[in-house]
């Protein structure tokens, strides 16, 4: 359980456990993040969980996940979620059908 006022970092959250995607993402986002973002061959061994994915939506929102970059701000998150959910509109307007 969280505390509404502490800060809680992914790597606390993450500690000691593998947290599956679907906390965060629904199936068709999983299924869009998939497609959209390669897996890096490191990344690919450690299975799908959901700092994976969290890296994936960094990479939508322009983060390059290079050795030296910083860690993923708040700015590329949401820039990630923000093209995530336009892509995700698209593909479910081309989904359904029309009139």
């Amino acid at each position: 359980r969280f505390l509404a006022n502490e800060r809680v970092s992914e790597d606390k959250i993450l500690a000691g456990q593998l947290a599956a995607p679907e906390l965060a993402f629904t199936n068709p986002e999983i299924y869009l993040v998939d497609q959209l973002v390669s897996d890096n061959p490191r990344a690919a061994t450690s299975g799908n969980s959901l700092s994976l994915y969290l890296a994936k939506l960094a990479c939508l929102g322009d983060y390059l996940a290079r050795a030296k970059d910083p860690p993923r701000g708040n700015i590329v998150m949401w820039r990630g979620i923000s093209r995530l959910n336009d892509i995700q509109l698209g593909f479910s307007a081309r989904s359904s059908t029309c009139g």
